[in-house]
């Protein structure tokens, strides 16, 4: 690179900074102020490189280098001010150094670029320097031929004035970018310091109380995002330690917040919220320094609660967002907010889903309640109530590696979240130390306008990571680890969990919500207190902030750096939708000229106008309402019951996603069985097992899975009897007409709770992502918890009740549907995140159709089945998982029930080969007809598509190695269900071993130690849902020839046992379990050779399982994980093909099971499987599940299993769709 070192004449004459330029200052006539800037700063730099001694860590060599661009920008601060006021000298220093750094990591990127260049080139000879330059006779460079070394080589190459003209000129626009920075950053110093003079003798009179506090000896920028030509807030600290805010926009708005905060407290039962002392000016406004505090009672813990709820209620009535984490500061036993800079907050426009509008218009909105933003990293809590937990954050940043010599390069890692003050702490009687409370030697805490922004979460000062993640929206696509959830990132006992006060807050919320309403009157009038917030500055936020940190980062890469036009090309990505749709996009042209200059773009408005913009780039009047005119509406509205229960439920819903779910078990180091449906035998692929308690073993060789089990699953499933905990007298069984009213309830309780426009109704629900974090959000096109499963359930209550109302609603949930399946066609490359699986994928989507299109009666919903058999496959083609609930499994199951329910109307099952299996596991049913304004053509064209996509599922399938977790919806036993289940189907015998050996991984482990005990109840990965699986998969007439032996299994119902003598024990008459040399001869549960006996014996283990692990305490009724789900295998188990399995067994569990359901119903309402069983509408977890198993109990016959994927059974025609 350094061939050359140009003067400052050359320089001028070349006019080389016009590739740097923008459009308006080449129109100059003169060059722009940063190019004579830049001119003036290498001329007074000094030859050479003045290098620090010692090692130089992260940034600090490049900054080092920039140091002569920092310090002439020092040199424009004030020259003379008093020194009884401001220690000019130290304030000058800090200044450079700290700009320095800035400029560094800006120019971070392109040296290291240069450093490379320089060591291919073999430019660094070391440290020694050439003869004629001198020697620093620093110690560093005694290793001048290793790697340090060769690093200060560099250093002292581009550092003097001949390499930095060189490296500036080489690179126009990173000059621009540079000098900018440094006019701006003296600018807004310069203006600060004449701000702390012209209002000295007011802050001593106000703020300060009358104390002089010395000379200013620092301003500490606090690494925020800069604004307005580099402006942002800074913390001034004087000779006595004393600290004042300077906020560099009006304090207006805040100055009335107050006020309000003050007539709150007059009200009865409002707690009081102390507020924020400011001292206001035209355009810039002063408030105090506040230290956190702990809390020294358990007394003032609730109060503080109390009080958040009352700040909540206060920020939801104006309109306010931004009040996440690092903007709220704990103070004791009150949640002091810092800033409110976003009140009266415009609703971006575009959102029609009316229960996506109920969320973005709720107490949610304004950033308090736990939000989440998920990575690679985990999950991270973002909100002022209890963010500040976790010990990394989501997404990775930007770092430096080997920083400091010849091999430094840029790397990701997980970044550090912001050390916060925004939760409160129980002082013990040895306190731990405060988070920022008592700050290490050289550190502060942050305090009131310290919050460290989201733009910037490591260390400026030491410079050794960037802070911007790689790449913004990936919270919303990226999957969070499963195996990392957000850690703690302090364990101090004291610490307070704020689930535990969710009362407290309730309390405080509610009594300030009443306020509001009583007192409307006197807020809305002209005169009134909403009415002083008319002319007050407030933020308009247009994009995320993280959303521009990233741009901005990633546009200081070297390869746009040399040419105005590239570094625009990548800003102008704001209006694409690579950072998702932009909601005005009318304003990507000042945001443009903002990141063009380092800044964060920054627009505003007040409350009584439809503007907004900057005021260099006006925009036009494009909010929809004034944000004054959208909080007094608001305010009319509160008064009603149903506004006040929604908010109510937010506030518990989000307050729940601070309990992120368990995960399923999964096996540490599993065997992953891999089958080829082509080959004569399946091959098993044995890895070494590095489980504790499990011996390793060799590729192919099987052994005991534990000692303690040597006849592995079939052993234990021998002996397995049902042995049902006593209780009590008798319980009835519930009556069907009793179930049926239990499901008609939820049903009305749906379609309270529905969300409604004209145009479609949806619910809010919490949707849990990536098996791991739980969100509020309107229910999306998924069967597991989005309106697919609700409609689904909605109609079936219709069909059981001839109520229209049900499938009306129904009917207006599935409005989006057609256009979505359109959107998805045209985006290929999201199929595979989505998936097809059956309950979070597309296969969801085809399966919830063939019951919906008939249910219905509607030609539009059968005309998408085509499109979502075809999206399912493409999906399939390309998923990563094999799973039942989100993959390939599922995709599978539902394309067999399209299969049957479009099959002709000849035959009650699909025939697809001549050597079909006979299937005795499922009962003929009734032949469902599609919409009668259907042609036949139409559907046996559908039955085609959807036959010949389950061909090539089941063989992608087949081909994947087996997932390490065992259950019927996310592991080995769906698939193994699945798979013989296409092979009965299809008659493609090759299906039976992949099948059997999926069943039989899943069954070792269920039924052998240690792995056994990891297993719940659930339908989802416990025991029920392994034998509802087994129980639920045809058996062939004959066995299969030459079965391997998966797992060190055997094939189902070719279990090679030696016969057990019979034990008088076995017996059980009171529950009708049989002796087993009784009349008749032996019993199913006695012959483990036959299929019948396996599955007698499977069953015995699973309602041991259900009528034990459920202790009375856990009221979980959902499908997923609770009661009814697990109790799915009852309603099949008659129907098994095997004799009479234990029924006075079944009745005895199914009587007491759901008769604690209903118990359950009547106590506690349906108890979801939620954390905290909060309300949610889904069907895995929530009500419409809870309706459909109400429904399967009281009507199994004309309820088609949704766990089973069922076809349809029967149709009720009910008013076409609109």
């Amino acid at each position: 690179m350094i061939s050359t070192a140009l003067t400052v004449s050359q320089v001028r004459e070349k006019a080389w900074w016009r590739a740097g330029a923008t459009g308006a200052e080449l129109r100059r006539a003169r060059p722009p102020q940063w190019a004579r800037f830049l001119a003036a700063a290498l001329a007074a730099a000094p030859a050479e490189a003045v290098l620090p001694s010692g090692e130089l860590p992260g940034l600090t060599g490049f900054a080092a280098v920039l140091t002569p661009l920092a310090a002439r920008a020092a040199s424009r601060l004030p020259a003379h001010l008093p020194a009884r006021e401001v220690d000019l000298p130290a304030v000058r220093a800090e200044f450079t150094d700290r700009l320095a750094m800035l400029l560094a990591r800006r120019a971070a990127r392109t040296l290291v670029r240069e450093l490379h260049a320089a060591r291919a080139a073999g430019r660094l000879g070391g440290g020694v320097r050439a003869a004629g330059v001198g020697g620093s006779g620093d110690p560093a460079d005694a290793g001048a031929d290793g790697p340090s070394g060769r690093f200060r080589s560099f250093l002292r190459q581009v550092g003097g004035r001949p390499g930095l003209t060189t490296l500036l000129t080489d690179y126009p626009v990173l000059a621009r970018l540079l000098a900018v920075t440094s006019l701006h950053a003296a600018e807004g110093h310069t203006e600060l310091l004449h701000h702390l003079r012209t209002d000295r003798p007011a802050l001593l009179r106000t703020l300060l109380r009358g104390a002089d506090p010395g000379p200013l000896v620092s301003i500490g920028r606090t690494a925020g995002d800069t604004h307005r030509r580099g402006r942002a807030v800074a913390v001034l600290r004087f000779a006595d330690g004393t600290r004042l805010v300077h906020k560099p926009r009006s304090v207006e708005a805040h100055e009335r917040f107050n006020q309000l905060l003050a007539w709150f407290a007059t009200r009865p039962g409002v707690p009081e919220l102390p507020t924020l002392e400011l001292l206001p000016r035209p355009g810039y406004g002063w408030a105090e320094y506040v230290e956190p505090a702990p809390c020294t009672s358990p007394a003032q813990v609730e109060l503080f609660h109390r009080r958040q709820g009352a700040l909540l209620a206060v920020l939801h009535l104006l309109r306010a967002t931004d009040a996440h984490l690092e903007n709220v500061i704990a103070r004791a036993d009150a949640p002091l907010l810092i800033d409110v800079e976003t009140l009266f907050h415009p609703q971006p426009p575009g959102l029609t889903d009316p229960a996506a509008l109920a969320l973005a218009t709720s107490v949610h909105r304004t950033g308090l309640l736990p939000h989440l933003l998920l990575g690679e990293g985990g999950a991270l809590d973002t909100s002022g109530l209890a963010g500040g937990r976790a010990a990394q954050a989501p997404l990775p940043s930007v770092a430096w590696a080997a920083a400091g010599t010849d091999t430094m390069h840029l790397t990701r890692r997980p970044g550090r979240p912001p050390i916060t003050t925004n939760r409160p702490h129980l002082a013990t009687p040895e306190p731990t130390p405060l988070h920022g409370a008592t700050p290490p030697p050289g550190a502060r805490p942050v305090g009131i306008g310290e919050a460290v922004p989201s733009s910037d979460l490591q260390s400026m000062e030491t410079g050794d990571t960037a802070s911007a993640p790689v790449s913004a929206g990936s919270a919303a696509s990226a999957p969070a680890s499963a195996s990392a959830p957000p850690a703690p990132a302090s364990t101090d006992p004291a610490e307070i969990n704020p689930v535990d006060y969710t009362e407290a807050l309730l309390d405080g919320f509610r009594a300030t919500w009443s306020a509001a309403v009583s007192g409307r009157q006197e807020l809305v009038r002209p005169d009134g207190l909403l009415s002083g917030f008319a002319t007050a500055e407030v933020r308009v936020v247009a994009r995320p902030t993280q959303t521009y940190a990233t741009l901005l980062d990633e546009s200081t890469h070297p390869d746009v750096l040399r040419r105005t036009t590239d570094r625009d090309a990548l800003l102008r990505l704001l209006d694409t939708d690579t950072f998702g749709a932009p909601a005005y996009p009318h304003l990507t042209e000042a945001e443009v000229a903002a990141l063009r200059d380092g800044d964060i773009p920054l627009f505003t408005t007040t409350p009584t106008t439809r503007l907004q913009g900057t005021p260099t780039h006006p925009a036009p009047a494009t909010l929809a309402r004034p944000g004054l005119a959208e909080a007094i509406a608001h305010l009319h509205t509160m008064a009603g019951s149903t506004t006040l229960a929604t908010q109510e439920w937010t506030i518990r819903a989000t307050l729940a996603t601070t309990e992120p779910e368990a995960p399923c078990p999964r096996l540490a180091e599993g065997e992953a069985v891999r089958i080829d449906p082509a080959a004569s035998e399946p091959r098993a692929l044995h890895a070494r097992s590095t489980t504790p308690g499990l011996p390793a073993t060799p590729d192919g060789a099987v052994a005991p899975a534990h000692p303690d089990a040597p006849g592995l699953a079939a052993a234990r499933i021998r002996s397995a009897r049902f042995e049902p905990a006593r209780s009590g007298a008798p319980v009835p069984s519930p009556t069907p007409a009793q179930l049926l009213a239990a499901a008609t309830s939820i049903g009305d309780t749906l379609l309270q709770q529905a969300h409604r426009t004209p145009a479609q109704t949806n619910w809010l629900g919490l949707d849990l992502i990536a098996d791991r974090y739980w969100q509020p959000r309107p229910a999306g096109a998924d069967l597991a918890g989005g309106y697919l499963g609700i409609a689904l359930f909605l109609t079936q209550l219709t069909t059981l009740t001839g109520e229209p109302r049900f499938a009306e609603a129904a009917a207006m949930a599935l409005r989006p549907l057609p256009s979505l399946l359109d959107r998805l066609a045209a985006r290929p490359h999201d199929l595979a995140v989505i998936g097809s699986g059956a309950f979070t994928g597309l296969g969801g989507i085809t399966y919830a159709l063939s019951h919906l299109a008939p249910a219905l009666q509607s030609r539009e919903l059968f005309d998408c089945l085509e499109p979502a058999i075809g999206l399912t496959l493409a999906a399939a083609e390309s998923e990563p998982s094999s799973a039942l609930a989100d993959g390939t499994a599922g995709g599978l199951a539902a394309l067999l029930a399209v299969t049957e329910f479009t099959a002709p109307p000849a035959s009650t099952t699909t025939t697809w080969s001549s050597s079909r299996i006979p299937h005795p596991t499922v009962p003929s049913r009734p032949q469902v007809t599609p919409p009668h304004l259907t042609p036949p053509r139409a559907t046996a064209t559908v039955h085609t598509t959807a036959r010949n996509a389950a061909v090539t599922c089941a063989a992608l399938l087949a081909g994947r190695p087996l997932p390490t977790t065992t259950g019927f919806a996310n592991g080995t036993a769906g698939i193994g269900w699945v798979l013989l289940r296409y092979a009965t189907s299809t008659g493609d015998q090759r299906y039976l071993q992949p099948g059997q050996a999926a069943l039989h991984a899943a069954l070792n482990v269920a039924t052998t130690p240690p792995w056994h005990s990891t297993l719940d109840a659930s339908w989802c990965h416990g025991l029920p849902g392994i034998a509802l699986a087994i129980l639920a998969s045809p058996v062939p007439n004959s066995p299969v020839p030459n079965s391997p032996v998966p797992n060190g299994s055997v094939p189902l119902g070719r279990a090679p046992l030696a016969p057990r003598a019979a034990r008088p024990s076995d017996a059980n008459p009171e529950l009708g379990l049989p002796n087993a040399t009784g009349p008749g001869g032996p019993t199913p549960i006695d012959q483990p050779d036959s299929p019948d006996g396996l599955r007698a014996a499977l069953l015995a283990e699973a309602l041991t399982s259900l009528d034990r692990s459920r202790p009375p305490t856990a009221p979980d009724l959902s499908l997923r994980h609770g009661l009814l789900g697990s109790l799915e295998f009852l309603a099949l188990a008659p129907a098994a093909p095997a004799p009479p399995l234990i029924p006075a067994t079944l009745r005895t569990l199914r009587a007491r099971t759901t008769a604690r359901l209903l118990a359950t119903l009547d106590r506690r309402g349906p108890y979801c499987g939620t954390p905290g069983g909060v309300t949610t509408p889904g069907l895995l977890h929530g009500l419409a599940g809870i309706g459909h198993g109400l429904l399967r109990l009281a009507s199994a016959e004309r309820t088609a299993s949704v766990l089973l994927l069922q076809p349809p059974i029967q149709t009720r025609p009910s008013p076409p769709t609109p």
